[in-house]
């Protein structure tokens, strides 16, 4: 998988998108949505929702959201290996994996765990290679992302549609939240030759 610059920056704006609210989120979806208009319409057009509803709602109100979503709901915590693993042993070899494949590039995962959706997302976009984005993608964050997004149903929830959007921008002509062998494990750990 080759991402060019421009790819790159459109996986930043989900991983903007995908932290806690700090303001400038309906800027970021609105930026989002124009980068993707020509290449990915639909998901343009879920940023497009995405951006409504962070402009017209206050801060509060998208912590709140946020935060129901994402650290309230286990089904829905934003750490790939837990989707792809659960919190087993597996898991744990999947984050030092990760952290490996992080050093190796200079990469630091911060405060964050190395899985957190946000932390893939920005190593995607700078220094992984080719085939560890391929890994990475195929292999890890598609997966994880289906799990995701099945636990939206149709709740109108706007990060479900984040989400959405990001799984149409890494798969293409995927359309469907039930398409099938969304829910399959991996066929290679991260980190793993």
């Amino acid at each position: 998988m080759t991402l060019s610059g421009s790819d790159k920056a459109v996986l930043e704006t989900f991983a903007g998108l995908l932290e806690y609210p700090r303001g400038g989120e309906a800027e970021l979806a609105a930026e989002g949505m124009s980068a993707l208009a020509g290449v990915h319409p639909e998901a343009a057009s879920l940023l497009g929702g995405v951006r409504v509803f962070l402009a017209e709602t206050t801060r509060a109100r998208a912590e709140e959201v946020f935060t129901s979503t994402f650290d309230l709901q286990a089904t829905c915590a934003p750490y790939v290996g837990f989707h792809l693993f659960g919190e087993g042993y597996k898991r744990r070899v999947f984050l030092a994996g990760l952290n490996g494949m992080y050093s190796s590039r200079g990469f630091s995962a911060g405060r964050e765990l190395p899985d957190h959706i946000t932390v893939v997302l920005r190593f995607l976009a700078g220094p992984a290679d080719d085939e560890e984005a391929r890994i990475l993608v195929e292999d890890g964050l598609t997966p994880a992302l289906s799990k995701m997004i099945g636990t939206f149903g149709d709740s109108g929830n706007p990060y479900g549609d984040v989400l959405r959007a990001l799984r149409r921008v890494l798969l293409p002509g995927h359309h469907g939240d039930a398409a099938k062998g969304e829910r399959d494990q991996p066929a290679t750990e991260v980190g793993k030759p």
